[in-house]
């Protein structure tokens, strides 16, 4: 990442271009400090040039903040592009942080935002991101703007408020009449089709020297898919059959994965565990069938907002649209989940911070490569 600097009388601005991972980070901390000793004014980060920001970049930006504001000083964000103003308000942070001019239309919006939140529960706040991103979404599937629009307010009108998970899962077969015309999940797919291929290059440098795969809740399979040529051996299971695959492919109960011990050199869980009611059996069940490693892709939130929009999108993609079932919604932080797999005795060879890596699905992800101990 690089960053220059401008003064402007007691102002300092830093211009910022590149992304805002782990290592840009460590550098934007390093700029940030020098500016809050540099100048008596405001601190400005013109983020104009950034594409991408992770959990890292977050906490060094709120850090600052909050020692900006204990000096009564202030930190203002700017010219956010649109994806990096989607974490931002996907994780409540627009609340919390100045995030400059608002893009093209949005202006009355954030008026209103400012209004309403100002006594607002985490899930009132969670129901208005939700209530935003998914007319982002519609449009990002193109659908009609008029059709868009109605469609959101008959959702938000049948399911006003979060957390109530019950009030949701009553109102899914009228949710998924409203949304019959809009062809959802074919749009969906057509958006993700490329998606497998992605997550592969993320998970490949950790499935080197493995001869077979096991993927559990494995979907459509595409992604299991993708290893056919560099692993030996690939099975898919699930709790329905959705397998567009020639794959193996074996239906289970969810929990007692029907194979023996030690089967696999590795197994892949994409977005499981937080669907399941009892994580901590599924996740042994998983380490008594896998020899070496298993790789953990979850949904992870920063803050109860967060959590409770989480909570939302999985409703409306897999109970809604995939009518899959109802899930647990076991969202947790990053931390709760490293500590997760560390207590069932996995050593964690490395987490990886995914961001949100879906346009159409606002959604953060990290990935845990987790070494199953001998025994």
């Amino acid at each position: 990442m690089r960053i220059s600097t401008d003064f402007h009388d007691d102002d300092v601005v830093l211009n910022l271009a590149g992304d805002i991972d782990s290592r840009g980070a460590d550098g934007l901390a390093v700029e940030l400090d020098r500016a809050e000793h540099s100048c008596p004014g405001r601190v400005v980060l013109d983020l104009g040039g950034v594409d991408m920001i992770t959990s890292a970049g977050l906490g060094t930006i709120i850090m600052s903040y909050k020692r900006l504001t204990a000096k009564g000083r202030t930190l203002e964000l700017r010219n956010l592009q649109p994806n990096v103003r989607q974490v931002f308000l996907m994780t409540g942070l627009d609340k919390l942080l100045n995030l400059g001019t608002q893009p093209s239309g949005a202006q009355a919006d954030k008026q209103t935002d400012a209004q309403q939140t100002k006594d607002a529960t985490a899930g009132a706040q969670a129901m208005r991101n939700a209530r935003r991103f998914l007319g982002q979404l519609l449009e990002n599937l193109d659908i009609e703007p008029g059709q868009a629009e109605r469609a959101v307010g008959d959702i938000f009108a049948l399911c006003p408020t979060l957390p109530d998970h019950a009030l949701l899962n009553a109102n899914s077969a009228r949710v998924r009449e409203t949304l019959a015309d809009l062809n959802l999940p074919a749009r969906l797919a057509e958006s993700l089709k490329n998606r497998p291929a992605e997550m592969h290059s993320r998970i490949e440098p950790y499935a080197v020297g493995m001869d077979s795969l096991l993927q559990v809740r494995c979907g459509n399979g595409r992604l299991g898919e993708t290893f056919a040529g560099e692993i030996a051996r690939v099975q898919l299971i699930d709790t329905v059959d959705r397998n567009e695959t020639t794959l193996p492919f074996m239906l289970y109960d969810g929990l007692a994965i029907p194979l023996g011990d030690k089967s696999f050199d590795m197994t892949l869980l994409n977005c499981v565990l937080n669907r399941c009611d009892q994580p901590s059996d599924v996740l042994a069940e998983v380490i008594r069938v896998t020899r070496k490693r298993i790789v953990v892709i979850e949904s992870i939130h920063l803050n109860e907002t967060q959590r409770q929009f989480n909570m939302f999108f999985d409703w409306l993609f897999n109970e809604v649209l995939s009518q899959a079932g109802p899930g647990a919604h076991n969202f947790r932080k990053h931390d709760d989940w490293r500590w997760f797999f560390r207590d069932a005795g996995l050593a964690v060879r490395a987490n990886v911070d995914m961001g949100l890596d879906q346009a159409t699905c606002p959604e953060y992800h990290w990935m845990y490569v987790l070494d199953v101990p001998e025994r």
